[in-house]
């Protein structure tokens, strides 16, 4: 009697390789895609933490946090994301500021705590002398650099987690599992 040998082409040295091939062009980059987002987000989390850390703008009726904003890249730009507090035109990384009630002033608070702001002086007028406003310093503040510290080690392992749980979803998803 012949003995059948059945071979599949699934290297057992590799499944993950094999279900990612597996999956369609779409789901690939879903799995991608949605591991990038759920690394930024918990990043920005931890940026949020070391600047409430930094006891900076706990009087202040908006929270200073909200200008800590993550951008995934469109797929024309590749795949991956941004952490950033640099001001948007939209409104993102703007905080209102009480000062000014009627015409809310929007001012990018917590890109000068990153960077730092240069001393200057006001202009004088009439009777009144001109001053120094002060300056923030560069390095006072730097809780997005704290965050990159504590966390940039694990980033990538990270990623490869949640990329690997996505692709095993959706293989089970598919009913490849």
């Amino acid at each position: 009697m012949a003995e059948v040998v059945y071979q599949s082409s699934a290297d057992y040295e590799k499944p993950f390789v094999e279900l990612f091939q597996a999956l369609s062009l779409k789901d690939q980059r879903k799995a991608l895609r949605g591991a990038c987002r759920r690394e930024a987000n918990r990043l920005k989390k931890v940026a949020k933490t070391k600047l409430r850390a930094t006891g900076v703008g706990m009087g202040t009726i908006d929270d200073l946090s909200k200008g800590i904003r993550t951008r995934l890249y469109p797929a024309r730009y590749g795949l991956g994301f941004l952490l950033t507090i640099k001001p948007r035109r939209g409104g993102a990384g703007f905080h209102k500021n009480r000062r000014y009630p009627k015409t809310h002033r929007e001012l990018p608070v917590l890109q000068w705590l990153g960077d730092g702001t240069k001393s200057r002086m006001t202009r004088k007028y009439g009777n009144r002398r001109s001053h120094r406003t002060g300056a923030i310093a560069s390095g006072k503040y730097e809780f997005m650099r704290a965050t990159e510290q504590q966390e940039g080690g694990t980033t990538e392992n990270n990623l490869f987690n949640e990329f690997q749980k996505n692709v095993e979803k959706a293989a089970r998803r598919k009913g490849l599992l």
